[in-house]
């Protein structure tokens, strides 16, 4: 892991909806391997604030410790964000056993990325989502937001800024919600390693649909404003029932191998 100093002031805030946060926790906990996808939103000058409201998953060409994001899939992915007027404003992958700060590998991604693909007027971010580190204080996915800016003291990997990050929930929508995570539904039925079996054990006493689904809990119990109690149940059940999907994509896709 880099042990590079996030704790500078950034230049921008950020504001995630968790509808987007939701995908890219689903995402990575459905995979035993690194996971990679973009973000988009819209920067707004005034009052310096990046809103990330979409979260595509994309193939990823994974060793088991790396990932890089298939150019085919990033295209496709570009392509769904801005068919819903959105720009590209980040990437996220998962680091998925260890803690979310970004190695020399991932600084000198968000590096490249910022460069290729960050307009002058818009900030481009890099999330890093962990959901099975044994340290972690609770069940939910932690996660870090960062930046990598340029300058003379910093050396070539530049200096990495993470971001303080709002999660708010304003027209959180369970059909929406299920419609984005349908792309990690056909990732799923392509790949035949690396997938989560979510009705096996993740403990002594608690499935990994449990755990993907107290991860949510907990993500919605920090949104601003509060998600109401119904809301709350019909997210979660909706994440549960994409667990059980994923399970049987699992299913599917070991017999065929076998096959």
């Amino acid at each position: 892991l880099c042990n590079h100093n996030l704790t500078l002031q950034a230049p921008f805030s950020v504001e995630l909806h968790v509808e987007a946060l939701l995908v890219m926790d689903l995402h990575s906990h459905a995979f035993h391997s690194e996971v990679i996808g973009l973000l988009g939103g819209r920067y707004y000058e005034e009052g310096a604030v990046l809103r990330i409201t979409r979260s595509q998953p994309c193939k990823s060409n994974s060793s088991g410790v790396h990932c890089d994001m298939c150019p085919v899939s990033q295209t496709e992915a570009s392509e769904r964000l801005h068919a819903e007027d959105l720009e590209v404003v980040g990437w996220y992958h998962s680091h998925p056993k260890f803690f979310p700060n970004p190695s020399v590998q991932d600084l000198d991604t968000q590096s490249n990325m910022q460069s290729w693909l960050c307009k002058s007027s818009v900030a481009f971010v890099s999330f890093i989502l962990s959901p099975y580190c044994p340290t972690s204080r609770t069940l939910a996915s932690e996660y870090r937001c960062m930046i990598v800016e340029k300058n003379e003291d910093a050396g070539p990997l530049g200096t990495p800024y993470r971001l303080k990050v709002d999660v708010v929930s304003y027209g959180l929508s369970v059909t929406t919600f299920m419609n984005q995570i349908a792309q990690i539904f056909t990732l799923s039925e392509n790949s035949n390693m690396g997938v989560v079996d979510f009705s096996s054990l993740y403990s002594s006493n608690l499935s990994y649909t449990d755990k993907c689904v107290e991860s949510a809990k907990h993500h919605l119990s920090q949104c601003d404003p509060l998600v109401g109690e119904t809301l709350l149940k019909n997210v979660l059940r909706a994440v549960s029932s994409a667990c059980k999907t994923l399970s049987v994509l699992k299913q599917s896709v070991t017999v065929g191998v076998e096959i």
